[in-house]
């Protein structure tokens, strides 16, 4: 046995490869008591053992196994390598270690340590260790084994290794790596980093305790990819405030899962489990990227980034500091509290978390989450190109440009006076644009879309949606399929594809037209032109004089007030007036019957139509064809133009004697063709069966009836009839001008 001694001095002393007694003395000594080989049986007791006597300075002292190990009064260090690898087989021995507040114990395997404040402990045996170095200043680096490790409230140097290891690493500012075994790990409460590497290290559950701690991706290859980042709890902050109680599995209590992506996106290698209080998530190695989801919506939160700082449930300030490069590309999640976020100057994604919380954007594309009335979200001119992303009512403040509205609620999103892009949820929103040159998109509900100043685009989605178009250079966008949806419009306008409704607004005259659907297009208090184009429509004129053309299809037009024009093109076109609403024409290119409050009708085109009259004077004018043209009841004024008319009465009522009800013939002309039909009044109502007249020219009534006569008079002809043989009058027409009549210009 060697005795070795130093002196007051800083000594370096180096034992044999026998048992050896070190004292160190006085100084700062270096000691190492030699690893001597053992060719032993594991679990065997070595005799060759060394004692080691630090003395009182700050000494440093490297033990093999099997050593007494006394650190002394000063601030000592101790480095131990346990190296349990006998001859036997599979024999390797796991080795226990407790020590107490004085740096003090013994392992299983005989070693003795006492008086030391810091230890470095490798444990590379394959043996299931179990060591606790108290609250001694510990670096450990577990063997192959599953080894349980455990610190205390100093500032620790933990190393799983290659087993499924236990690691706690208590109150200090720890750092900690798992290895590539399955780990379970600890933090305790002071500011821990973990280190992964995504290449080798296995499926872990890391729970970092408090205090603001950080997760460190290396790739052992140098390589990139990304790695994906998933909330599994609503805790985290993602707008939708009842997500845990729907989900099934929550991961043990760990908020986030992490997994990493292939070249495609695919998940691949082993899933880890992460807390989510006060961490901080950085890449190692450059060209690492983290993927942020959302586990209940599957939603990528924004691009990759190159950093995931997490807060607590207290009131945190989240900042971008050193040692991260500017323009990196940050996800802050606060957590619960009051919290204040400051970005830096990448494209970064801030979630302020339940609160009333401050999001302070940098220069980049930035985007914010939104879910309290009391969140703020400042942002600079040129702050880049930003989106707010809400769970409530939310108004744009001037300099952000974009806002998503989230969750499943009624809520509405307003604008500002920038080009905003603003879109909805799945509940009925109203989306105002303000100022700019905006595009709304309304999503999943019944929403109500104004784009506001400028030229808008519009695109409601499925619902039924309403668009409120202020500007000729506003766009509405529908899909097939997507509800019933109306255009309420203060400037002329025609529906595009898809949308079904249009209503003019305010009191200007303007035009609307339809489309190939079934619409109902609405006018205003002005003087409109209403068109539904193909598809059956309805036209409501309202006030003002308006004019509907209802297009192809079996339309219904409805003037309103004032004096209106119809369009008729299709026998199932129908008018629709009330009592005093103005003085109404119908142009018709198809035979048609004056509906009830109606005055005027004009047949257009060259086909031989027939005009029917109703219960009120009308005005009546055939085409360029062969005409029938029926007045019904009331003084009507009949115009045949062009063609070989025939004007008919079917009742001795249909024109009265009185000048009051008498019809007149405007155009009347038997050279080009005209007749008068009779055929529908029975010439002697004394007699049995329908009797026809006969004309007798200018000659008096005889006191037969059935007789027809002409009287001049003012230049005009006024045609009479005798239905009784009184000798009077019993029906009159009159025909403008002179006329020359015989047996052949009547049906009768």
């Amino acid at each position: 046995m060697a005795t070795i001694n130093g002196d007051n001095g800083d000594n370096f002393l180096t034992g044999t490869e026998e048992e050896d007694i070190i004292n160190g003395r006085g100084g700062n000594d270096t000691i190492d008591s030699v690893d001597r080989p053992a060719n032993i049986f594991a679990g065997s007791i070595d005799p060759r053992r060394d004692e080691v006597y630090a003395g009182s300075g700050d000494d440093t002292v490297t033990g093999g196994k099997l050593d007494r190990l006394i650190g002394g009064d000063g601030n000592d260090f101790l480095s131990v390598n346990f190296n349990f690898n006998g001859p036997v087989v599979g024999s390797g021995t796991p080795i226990t270690l407790t020590l107490n507040e004085n740096g003090t114990g013994r392992a299983s395997d005989g070693t003795v340590i006492k008086g030391f404040e810091a230890v470095n402990f490798n444990l590379s045996d394959t043996g299931d260790n179990v060591v606790d170095t108290g609250n001694v200043r510990a670096q450990l680096a577990g063997g192959n084994g599953n080894d349980t490790l455990t610190t205390g409230s100093a500032d620790d140097v933990v190393y799983g290794g290659g087993g499924n290891n236990v690691i706690s690493t208590g109150g200090g500012n720890d750092t900690i790596g798992g290895g590539s075994g399955i780990d379970t790990v600890f933090g305790g409460d002071g500011d821990d980093t973990f280190g992964v590497n995504v290449s080798t290290d296995g499926s872990d559950q890391v729970n970092l305790g408090d205090g603001n701690d950080t997760v460190r991706f290396d790739r052992v290859d140098g390589g990139a990819g990304n790695v994906r980042l998933t909330f599994t709890s609503a805790e985290v902050g993602n707008g939708n405030t009842n997500d845990a109680g729907s989900l099934t599995n929550q991961d043990g209590g760990l908020a986030v899962r992490v997994q990493a992506e292939d070249a495609d996106g695919n998940l691949t290698g082993p899933i880890s489990r992460y807390d989510d209080e006060g961490i901080t998530f950085v890449a190692g190695t450059q060209g690492i990227t983290f993927d942020v989801r959302d586990l209940v919506s599957g939603t990528q939160r924004g691009n990759t980034f190159e950093g995931v700082v997490l807060g607590t449930n207290g009131d945190d300030a989240l900042t971008f500091f050193p040692p991260f490069r500017a323009g990196q590309d940050f996800y802050y999640n606060a957590g619960q509290g009051d919290d204040t976020i400051t970005a830096g100057t990448g494209n970064d994604f801030l979630v302020g978390g339940a609160g009333n919380d401050t999001m302070i954007g940098g220069l980049g594309n930035d985007s914010y989450v939104v879910d309290s009335l009391g969140d703020t979200v400042v942002e600079g001119v040129d702050g880049g190109t930003d989106t707010i992303l809400s769970a409530i009512s939310y108004t744009l403040s001037d300099t952000v440009e974009n806002l998503t509205l989230m969750g499943t609620g009624a809520i509405d999103g307003t604008g500002n006076a920038l080009d905003n892009s603003i879109t909805g949820n799945i509940a009925d929103n109203r989306l105002d644009g303000g100022a700019g040159n905006d595009r709304l998109t309304g999503g999943g509900g019944s929403d109500v879309l104004q784009g506001g100043i400028g030229d808008d685009v519009m695109q409601g989605g499925a619902g039924d949606d309403v668009y409120a178009v202020d500007g000729a250079g506003d766009q509405v966008i529908e899909l097939a399929g997507e509800g019933n949806d109306t255009v309420r419009s203060s400037v002329s306008y025609t529906l595009s594809d898809n949308v079904e409704n249009l209503v003019l607004r305010e009191d200007g005259d303007l035009n609307g037209a339809g489309n190939d659907l079934d619409n109902r297009i609405t006018g205003n208090d002005g003087d409109n032109r209403l068109s539904g184009g193909a598809g059956d429509d309805s036209l409501v004129g309202r006030d003002g004089d308006d004019t509907l053309l209802g297009g192809t299809g079996a339309d219904a037009m409805i003037g309103g007030t004032g004096s209106d024009t119809y369009i008729i093109d299709n026998a199932g076109d129908r008018v629709i007036e009330q009592p005093g609403e103005g003085f109404d024409t119908i142009r018709s290119t198809v035979s048609h019957t004056m509906e009830a409050n109606t005055e005027k009708l004009v047949l257009s085109g060259t086909d031989d139509l027939t005009a029917n009259g109703n219960e009120i004077r009308n005005q009546i004018y055939g085409n360029d064809g062969d005409n029938t043209i029926y007045g019904d009841d009331g003084r009507d004024l009949l115009f045949g133009r062009d063609g070989a008319d025939t004007f008919v009465f079917k009742a001795v009522t249909d024109s009265d004697v009185a000048v009051s009800g008498r019809d007149i013939i405007k155009d009347f002309d038997f050279a080009e063709g005209d007749r008068i039909d009779l055929s529908g009044i029975d010439a002697d109502f004394g007699q049995a069966g329908d009797q026809g007249f006969q004309f007798i020219g200018t000659d008096a009534f005889s006191g037969q009836a059935g007789e027809l006569r002409t009287k001049f008079g003012g230049g005009n002809t006024l045609l009479q009839g005798d239905t009784n043989g009184d000798g009077a009058a019993d029906f009159a027409v009159l025909l403008q001008g002179q006329q020359t009549l015989d047996n052949g210009s009547f049906v009768v």
